[in-house]
């Protein structure tokens, strides 16, 4: 049933991107092409809600809500309508409002941002009190801590607070390494400054500034209000719930919930030179360190604060860039367009990626449209990434039930030859069964595994599979063939299949 699904899939891709190749240039902001065209990519692409936005700094030009009917044979339908009932989880895309805050206490003399971590936290302590000492404000804005990814993850760190058992990776300031401990500790920081709860903090100096509802102290929604529902690939199928959908960081980092309209607003002010209504909530240099690199810098003190985020758009030229997070059940991308003085909101209740995703893709077309263009076809590479890691995993289950089979029409042998080839490929094969795991999790995905399980349950199920599978399949073929072998030294046949 499920490959009758991807074949139906990639069948309405066939006719979309036919009847899209058909369609005449839009204009730019031809609002109702472009939500029918961020329609058919939700469709295609199993978003079941996105909502979008394009801003300029005067504020939204462009809003619509796109929700997915299982119900309907059609491409899928949107509303160009504001959104703002719709509230998604940012992910790290919060790192945005967090900086913007830390840059008003900046901006009010509260903070120096080359100043030693320790001097607003006396108490912080890594298991390097030296690299401790020398961390910087800067060096955690800048992902330039030293500080490692994996221990975020630590039991340590999510039940009791601790970090004092956590090593640098290096020293600070001496490569780029994302890590949610800066966060962790930056969100310490300015609670320590500001005497309040980091969600209250940045409702109080951020969001309330805007006009948009105030959150909890956590960050979540307040007054009983809740997200939009999330949703994580399956095997090619969106499923709602599946993996951690409460999306709280750990305190006091807290993961954001905000609609595209709130987001949008945000971003105005950003494109506005940090004015809201004739109001000047952060200076110019503060959001210039905010934006993607490239203008001179109006400050030193402000210097590559957060630049290092952006990530260009390859599609775009060089002058989009874009910023994205992805979280269990939702997905949050933000792009700005200096050229045009545009930004660019998508939030989506699926988590999007690893590799190509339906998100990035309606980007894509949001910027073709604003360029005069026809959106480029959507192919969904990622239904069949993860439509085929489905017959991967069922092809992993199988090979130890027919190599199981094997060693029972063998006799059960229990002892192995010790012939080179058979004794090397049997440790090859249980090496590869360790190697592979540690390699994603550690070197690839920089995730503990029920992290990656909760954000990418089926690539969590494959690499718990892997294991389990290879181990038994490489024991019972070591001793298949080496009951093969012991046979062929009297000249007694064994039935292979």
């Amino acid at each position: 049933m499920r490959e009758v699904r991807v074949l139906n899939m990639v069948i309405l891709w066939i006719s979309v991107s036919t009847a899209e190749a058909e369609q005449q240039h839009p204009s730019p902001f031809d609002t109702a092409g472009l939500a029918a065209y961020i329609a058919t990519v939700s469709r295609v692409g199993q978003l079941p809600v996105v909502a979008t936005a394009v801003v300029t700094p005067d504020g939204p030009i462009f809003e619509a809500i796109s929700e997915l009917d299982r119900s309907d044979t059609e491409p899928g339908s949107a509303v160009a309508e504001p959104n703002a009932g719709r509230r998604f989880s940012l992910g790290s895309v919060s790192e945005m409002l967090i900086a913007f805050a830390l840059l008003r206490l900046v901006d009010a003399g509260r903070i120096d941002p080359n100043a030693p971590v320790r001097r607003y936290l006396p108490d912080l302590a890594f298991a390097d009190l030296a690299r401790t000492e020398a961390l910087t404000v800067r060096h955690l804005l800048t992902h330039r801590s030293g500080l490692p990814a994996m221990p975020y993850f630590s039991r340590r760190v999510q039940l009791y607070g601790r970090l004092d058992h956590i090593r640098f990776a290096g020293d600070p300031g001496s490569r780029l390494e994302p890590s949610g401990l800066n966060h962790l500790v930056l969100g310490r920081m300015l609670e320590a400054v500001s005497g309040e709860p980091l969600g209250l903090y940045i409702s109080r100096s951020v969001l309330q500034p805007l006009g948009i509802r105030s959150l909890g102290p956590d960050g979540q929604p307040a007054q009983g209000e809740v997200q939009v529902p999330g949703h994580s690939y399956l095997f090619g199928w969106p499923v709602a719930g599946i993996g951690r959908t409460d999306t709280r960081g750990m305190p006091p980092t807290p993961q954001l919930t905000l609609s595209a309209q709130e987001l949008a607003r945000f971003l105005s002010v950003l494109l506005n030179d940090g004015i809201h209504e004739g109001q000047r909530l952060l200076s110019s240099a503060g959001v210039e360190s905010l934006l993607p690199p490239g203008a001179p810098t109006v400050d030193a003190a402000y210097q590559n604060v957060w630049a290092q985020g952006w990530k260009r758009v390859a599609k775009a030229g060089p002058s989009a860039w874009y910023r994205e997070a992805a979280t269990p059940g939702h997905h949050a991308l933000i792009a700005v367009y200096p050229a045009q003085g545009l930004g660019i909101i998508v939030l989506a209740s699926r988590t999007g990626g690893p590799g190509p995703n339906a998100v990035r893709s309606i980007l894509d077309g949001i910027l073709d449209h604003i360029e005069g263009k026809a959106p480029r076809p959507y192919f969904p590479w990622e239904l069949i990434l993860h439509a085929t890691l489905f017959f991967i995993v069922l092809w992993l289950l199988v090979r130890p039930i027919r190599w199981h089979r094997l060693w029972r029409e063998a006799g059960s042998p229990s002892a192995t030859a010790h012939t080179p080839t058979i004794v090397i490929g049997l440790a090859a094969e249980l090496a590869l069964a360790a190697a592979v795991p540690l390699v994603v999790v550690l070197g690839v995905a920089k995730a503990s595994l029920s992290w990656l399980l909760a954000l990418y349950p089926d690539v969590g199920v494959a690499l718990l599979v892997f294991p389990v599978t290879v181990v038994p399949t490489a024991v019972w073929r070591c001793l298949v063939r080496s009951e093969i072998w012991r046979r062929s030294q009297v000249s007694t046949p064994v039935r292979r299949s």
